[in-house]
């Protein structure tokens, strides 16, 4: 009997949102967890597991080999999704990285492979908005959105599913269309913490008495308020 896959609370959303019975690809799979829940689960028949560094790789076959899913799972090494080729997988995860590198790996990925997936599973570890804005440029659907907390530490998931023309508002870039929507219950505690560790920002960007510092804290404060009146406006709550 093989040892069962025990996740975290973010790892375990992520995993709800892979397309069952169908493979999936785990680019930057660290250790290679998330891919062996979904395989001794038998939720999708086989896997793809990348990195770029050898060190996540062989923690993540040491990990297939405890749980017993190696027949299942396959071990590339490689830089975003380069390792992939059309059509193969239904399913990507890009989880634990930066926004702005996620971004990048989008961007940089073969347009081919990008649409022949159905669905891509993203979770950065800051800067959401840009990835919305990704999806807004690239014309993908914002299928479904995500908050957990570990800890201290919030972690956004953005579903993309398809192909539409969605408009959608600066301030849907950085709250989340779908979260708005169904009043997501960590979304307002989420900003209430983040508008208190960037007024901490801005007063550390005044006391330093420069012109171009204080543009940039103007810039935040206006943005804090204009998220504000968001927030209260469609969740009814005081910020």
């Amino acid at each position: 009997m093989s040892t069962e896959v025990k996740l975290s609370a973010r790892l375990a959303k992520l995993a709800e949102y892979v397309l069952p019975s169908k493979p999936f690809a785990d680019i930057g799979t660290d250790h290679g967890l998330l891919p062996c829940f979904l395989l001794s689960n038998n939720i999708c028949p086989r896997g793809i597991a990348s990195d770029k560094s050898v060190g996540p790789l062989q923690s993540a076959a040491q990990n297939a080999k405890l749980y017993e899913v190696g027949n299942k799972l396959e071990l590339r090494r490689g830089d975003g999704l380069d390792i992939l080729e059309p059509g193969e997988v239904s399913t990507i995860i890009i989880a634990g990285m930066g926004g702005d590198l996620i971004n990048q790996i989008l961007d940089r990925g073969i347009r081919k492979v990008l649409d022949e997936t159905e669905r891509f599973i993203i979770q950065p570890n800051v800067a959401a908005y840009r990835l919305r804005l990704w999806a807004r440029e690239n014309s993908w659907k914002i299928k479904e959105e995500e908050l957990v907390k570990e800890g201290k530490i919030y972690y956004e998931i953005i579903i993309l599913e398809g192909r539409e023309n969605e408009r959608l508002r600066d301030e849907d870039m950085y709250l989340g269309p779908r979260l708005l929507e169904k009043k997501h219950s960590l979304l307002v505690p989420y900003w209430r913490e983040r508008f208190k560790s960037e007024s901490k920002v801005i007063d550390q960007m005044l006391r330093e008495k420069k012109p171009e510092l204080a543009q940039k804290a103007e810039q935040i404060i206006k943005k804090q308020e204009r998220l504000k009146r968001e927030i209260e406006c469609r969740l009814a709550v005081k910020m």
